[in-house]
């Protein structure tokens, strides 16, 4: 463990960050941790520009889900992981792309399976959601950057796509109920998109019909 300068801290500050600190991987490359208290997040976040390094935003975030603390040792570099709402951040506090860091890190996606493996979400902000998946309820992926799905999935109810960044949609989705899109940055849709409810492109500014001719579909942009 990185040693603390105990001329720095009082006792009760030192006892804090070695309680509120998880060790999920340490093996000389990376270091992957689950902080659980604010002094924690404080000492490892130090250097970053994460709003978490402060008593109460640790408190806010961490009432809600657990964050993820990644390090990668030779080159210095860092990364938190929020998996509640999938915001990943760089130490610049930088939104980092969570598909390119599965390819690069697999050790680090590998200490986290189970807490990805648990959140549909998740899955899909790292690349790790099946070909053909189908999500048993509605799937709201609005503001987490993603590049792709995968081809075939499945979604029961609802999916909100908007202000994710992705610019085609896959082969044999299937949408039980609602597909919401930005009408901005809408995405390629393919021939055999297959939609239960509305094809709803929303805008902040409302009030424009616009067709999606690949899908032969009205797009309605309401106001969002």
């Amino acid at each position: 463990m990185r040693r603390i300068d105990e001329t720095k801290y009082r006792r009760i500050d030192v006892a804090a960050i070695v309680d509120g600190t998880q060790f999920l991987l340490d093996d000389g490359t990376y270091r992957v941790l689950s902080l659980n208290s604010a002094p924690a997040s404080a000492w490892w976040g130090d250097g970053t520009r994460w709003c978490t390094t402060g008593s109460g935003w640790f408190v806010g975030y961490r009432q809600y889900g657990e964050l993820i603390y990644i390090e990668h040792r030779p080159k210095g570099r860092k990364w938190q992981l929020y998996i509640h709402n999938c915001e990943f951040r760089n130490a610049r506090n930088r939104r980092a792309n969570g598909q390119f860091f599965a390819d690069a890190h697999p050790r680090v996606i590998d200490a986290l399976q189970s807490r990805i493996a648990a959140d549909s979400r998740a899955k899909i902000f790292f690349g790790l959601m099946p070909e053909g998946a189908r999500v048993e309820h509605s799937l709201n992926l609005r503001r987490i950057p993603i590049a792709s799905l995968p081809a075939g999935l499945q979604i029961r109810d609802d999916l909100d796509l908007r202000a994710t960044g992705i610019r085609s949609l896959p082969e044999g989705l299937t949408v039980g109920g609602d597909l919401l899109l930005s009408a901005q940055a809408t995405p390629t849709i393919p021939v055999d998109l297959e939609v239960s409810g509305r094809i709803v492109c929303c805008d902040r500014w409302g009030a424009i019909d616009r067709p999606i001719t690949a899908a032969s579909r009205a797009c309605r942009i309401i106001d969002a």
